[in-house]
């Protein structure tokens, strides 16, 4: 299983095709919800990745089907308004 943060942003959405090739994928979102594919291999999850109870809460949710997990962190958050898009 791949979990992918920042699932909805630019690098997220651009990557999701390549990465449901090696395994299914959990997008992870905070405040943007991503447009669905329509694939079996991917789900999304919204979890704020600044909240510990959250990040808890996901993991006791998918802690049984964590047994193989690669991880790719894309999340950002843009505090004093300057982004790149």
């Amino acid at each position: 299983m791949i979990i992918l943060t920042g699932a909805s942003g630019g690098i997220g959405k651009e990557i999701i095709s390549h990465l449901l090739k090696i395994d299914c994928v959990v997008g992870i979102y905070n405040k943007s919800v991503p447009k669905s594919q329509k694939n079996k291999k991917m789900i999304y999850e919204e979890l704020n990745l600044e909240d510990s109870t959250n990040i808890k809460s996901f993991i006791r949710k998918w802690y049984d089907k964590l047994t193989k997990v690669t991880i790719i962190h894309f999340a950002a958050s843009n505090i004093d308004g300057l982004a790149a898009n």
